[in-house]
C-alpha cells in the first residue's frame, strides 16, 4: 500500500484549514485526460475553482513573479 499527497491546505496561522474561510486548497486532480491541478476556495456564492494544467501553471507561476518583481523596483 502507498500514500501519496493530492491536497494541500493553505490558511492562516491559527485558522482552521478545514473551516477557514481564508484557506486555500491547491490539489491534484484527474477526470481520465491526465493530472492537473486545482486551485479552491469557498465563497460567499460556493466554491470557486481554477483548474489548470502543469504548463499553465508554470506560465503563471512567471506571470506571478513578473508582477511581484514589478512592485519591488
Amino acid at each position: 500500500m502507498r500514500l501519496t499527497v493530492t491536497e494541500i491546505t493553505m490558511h492562516p496561522e491559527g485558522q482552521s484549514p478545514v473551516f477557514s474561510e481564508l484557506a486555500t486548497r491547491v490539489s491534484l486532480q484527474d477526470e481520465g485526460a491526465g493530472v492537473f491541478v486545482c486551485i479552491t476556495q469557498d465563497t460567499d456564492d460556493g466554491v470557486a475553482t481554477i483548474r489548470l494544467d502543469f504548463k499553465e501553471v508554470e506560465t503563471l507561476m512567471r506571470a506571478i513573479s513578473m508582477l511581484k518583481d514589478g512592485i519591488e523596483e
